[in-house]
């Protein structure tokens, strides 16, 4: 990014003490040149809010100037606004505050790395953050790009779960097969790169006009004998049901019939009917009914 507004492209880092700096280009865009670094600073001091910095830069409230969004140690978002000029970025504590999310901080528990991107393509900046072994967290803007106010958050699944890309991870969001849809490029601590796909949902993975507010994992062993797990995640209270049923379409067995809270839980099945009596080798089907959605998968009993 063109840190000094000279035209030339700069590189903005984040140390693992928590220290911000730029390295300013010298040379040329195809040629790049990079000249000492120089510690970042809000008022006279070093810029820092915890270990293993990461951020993010952005025109924050749209005034022409690069703003910082920073990502704690404790799970906080910072943002710094800009009080300089495009030439000379200048950051105070006073224009420096936390971000919230239906009027509370944001706080994800530990060491948040956030991007700022508008995810749903409506023309206002979103913020996505990842939370380490927490998660992947989308906080839609409710407000305008200049003035950004956050929803509660949705999260990010695959077909496996939660994506949980762990402490330290960096995110990023581009187009990665141009397809016209946001995927995700995320740097975890093995030190590993993943791409996830977007399947087709600009809105969010969890659609807040049609909320998929459940997730239903491939159940685990599968071949199974004589037990297995049967992992789901909610990310609102619901009433659930979770069912079995044989290749017939013949319900066998109901595991769950409740109100449950957010949460991921897991529940096994030991290969059983409602009469305890053990079924056949075979083809069967668990299906997740969490308020008006439902989802189906199917597993394999071998005696």
């Amino acid at each position: 990014m063109d840190w000094n507004n000279d035209g030339k492209k700069d590189l903005v880092v984040g140390d693992s003490d928590g220290q911000l700096m730029v390295f300013m280009n010298i040379g040329e865009n195809d040629n790049p040149v990079l000249d000492n670094r120089i510690f970042i600073k809000v008022d006279s001091l070093p810029f820092y809010i915890g270990k293993r910095l990461c951020f993010d830069i952005s025109d924050w409230n749209n005034d022409g100037l690069i703003d910082i969004i920073a990502g704690s140690d404790k799970g906080n978002v910072y943002l710094f606004l800009n009080s300089g000029t495009e030439d000379e970025p200048v950051f105070k504590a006073e224009d420096s505050s936390m971000i919230e999310a239906k009027d509370e901080t944001i706080d994800l528990g530990y060491y948040s790395s956030p991007v700022v991107f508008d995810f749903n393509s409506d023309g206002k900046k979103d913020l996505i953050c990842s939370g380490g072994y927490s998660g992947l967290f989308l906080y839609l803007n409710e407000g305008t790009d200049s003035k950004p106010v956050f929803s509660d958050y949705s999260r990010f699944y695959t077909d496996d779960g939660i994506i949980r890309p762990g402490n330290f991870s960096r995110i990023d969001l581009c187009d990665w097969n141009e397809d016209g849809f946001p995927d995700l490029v995320i740097g975890e601590t093995t030190g590993n790169v993943y791409v996830y796909l977007n399947k087709g949902n600009t809105t969010s993975v969890d659609d807040t006009k049609n909320p998929i507010y459940f997730n239903l994992a491939q159940n685990f062993p599968n071949p199974f004998n004589p037990v297995t797990t049967i992992r789901f995640t909610l990310q609102k209270p619901v009433y659930t049901k979770l069912k079995i049923y044989n290749s017939l379409g013949q319900k066998i067995r109901i595991l769950v019939s409740d109100m449950i809270p957010a949460g991921e839980y897991d529940f096994k099945w030991d290969g059983k009917n409602d009469y305890g009596q053990s079924v056949a080798s075979g083809v069967y089907f668990y299906r997740l009914e969490a308020g008006k959605l439902s989802k189906t998968r199917k597993m394999i009993l071998i005696r």
